[in-house]
């Protein structure tokens, strides 16, 4: 069920991955106790994807603080990136840029355990993009908006992005939503010519 809440999310059925995940909360949960951290970050992420960003932010501590009791080191890490985007999305990047550096304490506590250098910082490399806590450009696009735009422009699928971002295609899919509302267009086509044009990126 934990997988089909997943599945629910990547394919953009956002309240039924929410469903499942109070499911699976209130069948497991003895009385008086939190749920288990993995489905708290679900249920954290599902509302997140709904915009519904402070109950979002709630179910993300509760499973934030029971996965640094644990120790569960990558869960954490995977909590603190979330919070990042939410903070990113409502415009806080000062409590982003917070919680970006508690990811990556987390993740240089997974890459310990790391004996090869390179495959360490790859890892870190790929798990904390260097423009996680977003700038703005003079249009108003975050730097990691104008890549995603970048790639677009180039054709490139939302999945496709994705792997190249190490991003969610849904990710891609609300950077581009939110690329069309701020540049007044309705398509990547458009968009692409748009930022062409005023200089935004420029063609390979």
């Amino acid at each position: 069920w934990r997988a089909r809440a997943e599945l629910c999310l990547e394919t953009g059925k956002t309240e039924n991955a929410l469903t499942v995940a109070d499911d699976l909360i209130d069948a497991s949960t003895p009385a008086g106790h939190s749920p288990a951290p993995h489905l708290s970050a679900l249920r954290g992420r599902a509302l997140a994807g709904l915009q519904r960003y402070d109950e979002a932010i709630d179910a993300f501590d509760l499973a934030r603080n029971d996965a640094e009791r644990f120790g569960y080191s990558p869960l954490h890490a995977r909590i603190c990136l979330a919070l990042v985007d939410i903070h990113n999305r409502i415009g806080q990047s000062e409590q982003a840029a917070i919680w970006q550096q508690r990811a990556i304490e987390s993740i240089d506590r997974i890459g310990q355990s790391m004996a090869n250098d390179d495959r360490r910082e790859r890892f870190k490399k790929a798990m904390i993009p260097r423009d996680a806590v977003q700038t703005t450009s003079a249009n108003g696009l975050s730097q990691r908006e104008v890549e995603v735009l970048r790639l677009a422009a180039k054709g490139m699928t939302n999945i496709q992005i994705g792997n190249e971002l190490f991003i969610s295609p849904r990710t891609v899919k609300g950077h581009l939503e939110s690329i069309y509302i701020k540049l007044d267009v309705d398509s990547r086509t458009a968009a692409a010519a748009h930022a062409y044009r005023t200089g935004l990126i420029q063609p390979d």
